[in-house]
């Protein structure tokens, strides 16, 4: 990673990454990373029970949904191809884990339903969430997690229009449902 220079100290290049670099730096790449440590940790936990990352996280996303989800509506959750979901939903299919079924209101489309062999698969995803989710946060007062929340929100509220083509405005409590 390229050095930044230093504002205030135009001369002085700044790290923009690692315990050196100023905090606006550090934001992004440590998210980042701990996304990454947080599903590798995941990964590490299920790994036992036949659920590789790129399987759990299907699995979870369609259990966890509302309503069946597309196929393109899947891989747009998931960040994957269009391509690569279809091979893991064959392979996945294969194993009753999940189905492919017409959609109710576009019967050209499919949506992903769990299987009829997902029920102890879905515990397990569940409770290995669960276990990391309380060994990485169990002793973290919850107004620091509130706060954290608040302040990825509006990011993620500032991220979204940026890529939709809006211009950065300031972003406030407001504009995601915050109440401060």
């Amino acid at each position: 990673m390229l050095p930044v220079i230093d504002p205030v100290n135009s001369t002085v290049p700044v790290p923009t990454t690692g315990p050196d670099a100023p905090p606006r730096a550090r934001l992004g790449w440590t998210v980042a990373r701990l996304a990454r440590s947080w599903r590798a940790l995941l990964d590490q936990r299920l790994a036992p029970h036949n659920l590789t990352q790129s399987r759990w996280r299907v699995m979870n996303v369609v259990a966890t949904e509302p309503r069946a989800l597309t196929q393109r509506e899947l891989a747009e959750r998931l960040a994957i191809e269009a391509p690569t979901l279809v091979r893991l939903l064959d392979r996945l299919e294969a194993d009753g884990l999940v189905t492919r079924c017409a959609d109710p209101d576009d019967r050209r489309r499919k949506v992903i339903r769990l299987g009829p062999n997902a029920a102890p698969a879905t515990r397990t995803i569940s409770q290995a969430i669960t276990e990391v989710r309380n060994d990485l946060l169990g002793d973290v007062p919850e107004e620091r997690i509130v706060e954290a929340l608040a302040l990825l929100d509006m990011i993620q509220a500032r991220t979204d229009r940026l890529l939709a083509g809006a211009p950065a405005v300031a972003i406030t409590d407001a504009d995601h449902g915050g109440d401060r």
